[in-house]
C-alpha cells in the first residue's frame, strides 16, 4: 500500500502540432518503504485492563516519520516486546499478536486508540 503521484499532459507541456515536441515523461510512483518489524523503537505505552496502545517509531519507514499508533487486544507490553518484532500490520499469524487497529499517528489518533482499547474491554 502506498501513495504515488501520475503525471498528466497539458496543453502547455505538449502540443500535438510540433513535430519535435515530445511529451514529459510520467513521474515514477513514490515508494514508502514498509517498516522492518525487527527495527523499531517504542515511543509510548499505556496498558487499558487487558488491551495495549502503543506508539511506535520504525526508523526505515518515511511516512509520518516512521510513526504507528497500533492497538492489541488481550496483550501486555512485556509479550508485545517478547516476540521480537512488531509488525504494524494486520495478520493472522497465529506466532505472532497483530495490531485490532492502526490509528494516525497525532495526539487525537493516540485519544481514540485509547478510547477504542478501553470499549474493547467492554464487549
Amino acid at each position: 500500500m502506498g501513495l504515488y503521484s501520475s503525471s498528466r499532459l497539458s496543453a502547455s507541456s505538449y502540443d500535438k502540432s510540433c513535430n519535435s515536441c515530445k511529451p514529459q515523461a510520467a513521474v515514477a510512483p513514490l515508494k514508502f518503504p514498509n517498516p522492518n518489524p525487527s527495527n523499531y523503537e517504542i515511543l509510548r505505552a499505556e496498558q487499558t485492563g487487558r488491551n495495549l496502545v502503543v506508539e511506535v517509531r520504525y526508523p526505515d519507514c518515511t511516512n509520518y516519520e516512521g510513526r504507528k499508533i497500533l492497538v492489541f487486544l488481550k496483550t501486555g507490553l512485556k509479550q508485545l516486546q517478547d516476540q521480537g518484532s512488531i509488525d504494524p500490520h494486520f495478520s493472522n499469524n497465529q506466532y505472532m499478536k497483530s495490531p485490532f487497529a492502526r490509528f494516525e499517528p497525532t495526539e487525537r489518533g493516540w485519544n481514540e486508540a485509547l478510547r477504542t482499547a478501553k470499549m474493547q474491554e467492554l464487549l
